[in-house]
């Protein structure tokens, strides 16, 4: 038996593949109990905007949106249903171009959005701005101009050899989605993948570099989940099988300590959970200098996949990044009892 000639993954958006032919199959209307594909009373109508940003995610990794519409027996949809295909024609006839005849990439798409490209341009579809400049990974080509595809207004640009930054103000985005295009020097080949958003700790000057590859760690508890031999994992940014590093067992106050192995000038902190892993209820981080005097300097109230939290410290009234920690803490306080489990911590410093 062999594979078939493309992949279609259901209910759910694929991974980005730009090697092989994929399509999601996708229900617009399922019900609380299941999923049927045929018509449904019941059934509860995704929101525009989630529909135009599935359709966004999928053209930007590689795929194709069949998205079912289910008649009723007089061969009628329902009104909610039929508003949303008029409205996603909506949205195609002001910004198509980035969807018709374009292939995925090359920027790697993720939670921030993603980009499809035709010939030498490339479109960005942004959802998520992490501020009013978005670091994308550098890119072979050389942008020539950058410009909104809704109001044609230029976009300010910087392009280096560490990557692309793109600047919007808050005031020039459109919702759900954000369309920039970027025409480039040379023609984008089909298959080219790039990065995708640069930590904000690509900053060396302002930020420095990794200084956690030989840190060591001790976490409150051990469960039978937890295997020793992928805890140096935590710091190398290798994904084990299991899709963490660590793993406590059932607690009301799990936590891990980091031990950097001298006190170092810590400027940040990216702290990685494994995808759709929602245990962890938000996050609380505390430094200290000897291991016994500690100060918490963060704290997140929900989950996230990825948070990158920048350390800061009080001098001559201002606020200058960094502050003298050796050991870093990481705990949660859960309303009942529940492990903690992250897949990767990346410490940066001077």
């Amino acid at each position: 038996m062999t594979d078939g000639d493309f992949d279609t993954p259901e209910q759910q958006i694929g991974a980005m593949n730009l090697k092989r032919d994929w399509e999601s199959c996708m229900i617009l209307s399922p019900t609380p109990q299941h999923d049927g594909w045929s018509y449904r009373s019941n059934g509860k109508t995704r929101p525009l905007d989630e529909c135009i940003r599935m359709l966004a995610s999928i053209a930007s990794g590689g795929g194709n949106l069949l998205l079912n519409f289910g008649p009723d027996q007089f061969g009628e949809f329902r009104p909610e249903e039929a508003a949303i295909a008029k409205g996603m024609g909506v949205w195609l006839k002001k910004y198509g171009e980035a969807i018709y005849g374009t292939r995925g990439g090359p920027f790697t798409n993720g939670k921030w959005g993603g980009s499809t490209h035709r010939g030498s341009t490339v479109y960005l579809q942004v959802f998520d701005w992490p501020g009013e400049t978005l670091r994308l990974a550098a890119l072979p080509q050389r942008i020539l101009k950058a410009r909104s595809l809704s109001s044609g207004v230029e976009v300010t640009f910087a392009q280096t050899t560490r990557g692309v930054d793109v600047t919007v103000p808050v005031a020039q985005r459109d919702n759900p989605v954000t369309v920039i295009e970027l025409t480039l020097d040379q023609l984008v080949p089909n298959g080219q993948q790039v990065g995708a958003v640069r930590s904000r700790f690509d900053d060396e000057a302002t930020y420095g570099h990794v200084v956690s590859e030989n840190a060591t760690f001790k976490m409150s508890s051990s469960s039978v989940h937890d295997q020793a031999q992928d805890h140096t994992k935590l710091f190398r940014g290798e994904k084990s099988d299991r899709g963490f590093a660590f793993h406590t067992g059932d607690e009301m106050n799990p936590w891990v300590q980091v031990d950097l192995g001298k006190s170092i000038h810590v400027t940040g902190i990216v702290i990685e959970n494994r995808p759709d892993e929602r245990r962890t209820e938000g996050l609380m981080l505390s430094v200290s200098e000897d291991g016994q005097e500690w100060s918490r300097v963060w704290a997140a109230p929900t989950w996230q996949q990825v948070w990158e939290v920048p350390l800061t410290m009080t001098r001559s009234g201002a606020e200058v990044p960094g502050r003298p920690a050796r050991y870093l803490k990481l705990e949660t306080k859960p309303t009942k009892a529940a492990p903690m489990l992250l897949q990767r911590v990346e410490v940066y410093g001077k």
